[in-house]
């Protein structure tokens, strides 16, 4: 092992195994091949002025490093790149700015089981990886930013993190997170720029392990974002579906809420979703509370069937119907001033009489909601 190693004008390295303990230094005319099926592993690797198009990867070769100093805005490895190495003291850190890329056929975040290493994707940053074996993050991987990674694959045994406070992360390819990941998400608000977002622009999803939500403040102070009942937080997208998998997070775990509010995570053919919902079972708007509203939501909904996620679904039976209504009339004025409970409920021979009508006519049609 090398605890320094530096390559000198004129100087010429060609690289089967090299272990450096430290940095490796490379100046405008020297020159570092890294051969394939070879390794160089080290902690720093830094480029004089000039030296980038001496420094020469091949395919299948691998390049293990916690910090690489003076590639330039858009560097290209032949072979894989491994970030975290156990030579040295610093953590494996690599930023990707706005207006710079990083191509490599594959990348490995994490390579050193004892060393976190993160990779950071800057909003107007792109990394590419050009092998089948795309990216992969072990348990000590994250991987953050707003920026672009364009991946045959993204394996998240680690910890992905869309925006910085707040935003969206895009992946073009599919997405699998195994047993071992986290996707964490932070929720500042409820428009799209304030919270954060996974979005695989092409490409599937296969979901386990975790989702860790926090609530903050999207401008980074003290006032932290407290959800209302109707919310809705649309988390992560795949266009290209997802294959039938949940995280193990329950919307149990997911940060207390007040007023009785709970959150339920909503899994569709290509989103993934967070409602904040009321305990009352007829608020069918989802406002916090059960008035003549929910009322008219409900005659809106009447007649569908066979959709699980029917907004005038009081008793959970995946239709609207009559005794639906008749739950929001046990329900009336809950979660409402008094003053406004005045208006007089009608009684239930009242009800009956206004479903008959409702199913006698020929001109509400039937209606099937297929929600992606």
């Amino acid at each position: 092992m090398l605890f320094r190693s530096t390559i000198a004008d004129g100087g010429r390295v060609n690289v089967g195994r090299a272990s450096v303990d430290g940095l490796v230094k490379l100046y405008s005319t020297g020159t570092v091949n890294l051969n394939t099926g070879g390794t160089l592993e080290a902690d720093r690797i830094e480029l004089a002025p000039g030296a980038m198009s001496n420094f020469n990867t091949q395919p299948s070769s691998t390049l293990q490093v916690n910090r690489l100093v003076g590639f330039g805005p858009n560097p290209v490895f032949y072979g894989k790149l491994s970030l975290g190495s156990p030579n040295g003291s610093n953590l494996g850190r690599i930023t990707i700015a706005s207006g710079e890329s990083l191509a490599a056929e594959s990348i490995l975040v994490g390579s050193d089981p004892f060393n976190n290493a993160t990779l950071t994707v800057e909003s107007g940053g792109v990394v590419v990886t050009t092998g089948s074996a795309g990216m992969v993050l072990t348990s000590v991987g994250r991987l953050t930013g707003t920026g672009e990674v364009i991946t045959a694959k993204l394996e998240n045994g680690g910890l992905v993190s869309p925006g910085s406070l707040a935003g969206s992360l895009t992946i073009g390819g599919d997405y699998l997170q195994l047993a071992t990941g986290h996707l964490e998400i932070e929720i500042g608000g409820t428009s799209p720029a304030q919270y954060d977002k996974l979005d695989m622009v092409v490409g599937w999803a296969a979901l386990d392990g975790f989702l860790d939500v926090s609530l903050i403040d999207p401008l980074g102070g003290g006032n932290i974002f407290a959800p209302r009942a109707g919310d809705s937080f649309e988390i992560l997208t795949a266009d290209n579906g997802l294959v039938g998998t949940q995280f193990a997070t329950q919307s149990g775990d997911l940060p207390a809420l007040t007023g009785g509010l709970f959150w339920d995570i909503v899994y569709g053919n290509t989103f993934v979703r967070l409602d904040v919902l009321t305990p009352f079972t007829a608020d069918f708007d989802r406002d916090g509370d059960v008035d003549g509203d929910d009322q008219a939501q409900w005659q809106g909904d009447f007649g569908i069937n066979g959709d699980s996620d029917a907004d005038s679904d009081a008793d959970g039976d995946g239709d609207s119907d009559g005794a639906d209504l008749l739950a929001w009339q046990r329900n009336f004025g809950t979660g409402v001033p008094s003053a406004a409970n005045s208006q007089a409920v009608p009684e239930p021979a009242t009800y009956l009489l206004f479903i008959i009508g409702l199913t006698c006519c020929t001109s509400l049609p039937k209606t099937t909601h297929v929600r992606s």
